[in-house]
């Protein structure tokens, strides 16, 4: 009962969470099936990737972009706002094994769809071992590697690799610092920036390390040019 009422609860969170509309929907899929959902005249293409019976555990893929390793009653949320909830995992259907799910789209990212089915293989860093044994190490610190259903799984971690560490985003080590478009030195006064913390005086202005204190004395530097020219041509019309 108590599960229901969360499930409940959270079906309200979605409703309210996605005010510009695209879908709410409960449905099923079988592991390497699709199902594609209309928006309007377009849609998403939703397609359960990998289910691990045993873990309980299954991956999707929403119009091209992965989710993380979802177990029972745990949810993704996808760059456009879109939802997904795992509700049950369950075991061998026909051959293959089933989840059921809750999906709230926003309505954003949507892409054009046919009016028939969309079946499309799976396709990027899911490599196919039969048996990985929990061994499925790449060797990148910015990755959680999970062996899930026999096969390597390697999931983004946001942050930085920087001496066999993943350093998270915004912070500095050995003289590197971790921007959202990768490593960078840290940049002295009167080199270019985009954020605070790249520059060694914590300082960025205008795109400049320490560019405020620079203009500054620069006023200071042509107010006294301008004043000794005046001053100049008062001298000579007194």
């Amino acid at each position: 009962m108590g599960v229901k009422i969360l499930l409940s609860v959270i079906l309200t969170v979605l409703l309210a969470s996605t005010v510009s509309a695209g879908i709410v929907i409960s449905d099923s899929l079988l592991e390497g099936d699709s199902s594609v959902y209309k928006v309007g005249d377009e849609g998403y293409l939703l397609t359960l990737v990998i289910v691990d019976i045993k873990k309980k555990a299954a991956m999707f893929e929403l119009n091209g972009e992965r989710s993380s390793i979802l177990k029972e009653r745990n949810e993704h949320k996808f760059e456009d706002g879109s939802i997904i909830i795992v509700k049950n995992v369950f075991g061998d259907r026909d051959g293959k094994d089933l989840v059921d799910f809750y999906f709230a789209g926003t309505g954003k990212n949507t892409v054009p769809i046919k009016e028939d089915s969309i079946i499309r293989e799976p396709t990027g860093t899911i490599e196919g071992i039969d048996q990985c044994d929990d061994e499925c190490g790449d060797d990148n610190p910015c990755t959680e590697d999970v062996c899930l259903a026999g096969r390597c799984v390697y999931n983004d971690i946001d942050g930085c690799a920087i001496e066999g560490k993943c350093i998270d985003r915004g912070e500095i080590k050995n003289g590197q610092y971790c921007a959202r478009r990768g490593i960078i030195p840290l940049r002295a006064d009167g080199q270019t920036c985009v954020e605070q913390d790249e520059c060694e005086n914590r300082n960025c202005n205008d795109g400049i390390c320490g560019e405020k204190e620079v203009l500054v004395e620069q006023k200071v530097e042509k107010k006294g040019v301008f004043s000794r020219f005046f001053s100049w041509l008062g001298n000579i019309f007194s």
